[in-house]
């Protein structure tokens, strides 16, 4: 997290990291509702302000 934006980033994973889909080699900014596959596994990130 910099400055409230979220990022991403593969540090050499042996089958990479896919946000929405997209394998992803550089930083990437996360988005509410972004689908993160990490191995056989698919997280959603979501943004929730605090009421």
């Amino acid at each position: 997290e910099k400055n409230g934006v979220w990022y991403i980033k593969d540090l050499g994973s042996t089958n990479g990291v896919f946000v929405n889909r997209k394998k992803i080699s550089d930083e990437t900014q996360l988005n509410d509702g972004d689908e993160v596959a990490l191995g056989n596994a698919l997280f959603v990130f979501k943004i929730e302000t605090e009421k």
